[in-house]
């Protein structure tokens, strides 16, 4: 698969040392380093997968160290893109299917993840929705959540016809 050009333009700036990992993710771009065990990697993939389906969708470059520039910055992964990708489905709600391949960038194995928006919200088995806020994932609460969901499916409350029983008797004064 060809990287889109948000993403390796992105990963070309760190390489180089224009800017910092940190710099470059954005609204729809995240940079992830394994973890110290497989399941915490698969689990903080999760939750960044969840941000971002969402919200606006994006990817995620697995292998690359956070605070760092340069060819430093590229760790690698020893992670199987299918076992990420059934993971992820595993623990999220609704399951969340994402696209996961191995890309080399430069001599460096990396797993890019492509995450599609998606109507419904999706959560982790907990429950809870993050939603992304330019660079960060934060919790949603329930009356955000009916409010995005409301906009999602251009529903409006207001445009509902009300039935005579339901109305105050002020209202025909």
């Amino acid at each position: 698969m060809a990287l889109p050009r948000e993403v390796a333009d992105a990963m070309e700036a760190v390489w180089a040392g224009h800017r910092t990992v940190a710099e470059a993710e954005s609204q729809t771009l995240d940079f992830k380093e394994d973890a110290p065990s497989e399941r915490e990697s698969c689990r903080e993939m999760a939750e960044t997968c969840l941000c971002l389906a969402n919200t606006d969708g994006g990817w995620i470059v697995q292998g690359v160290r956070d605070a760092s520039t340069g060819p430093d910055a590229f760790l690698g992964t020893g992670l199987d893109p299918e076992l990420l990708r059934a993971r992820v489905r595993d623990l999220t709600r609704p399951a969340l299917d994402i696209v996961p391949s191995e890309e080399h960038f430069r001599g460096t194995r990396l797993i890019v993840v492509s995450v599609e928006p998606s109507e419904e919200f999706h959560s982790d088995t907990k429950g809870r929705a993050p939603r992304r806020y330019e660079r960060e994932c934060h919790p949603m609460d329930p009356v955000e959540q009916r409010r995005l969901r409301e906009g999602r499916t251009r529903f409006d409350r207001s445009a509902q016809v009300a039935s005579e029983q339901k109305l105050l008797p002020q209202a025909f004064n």
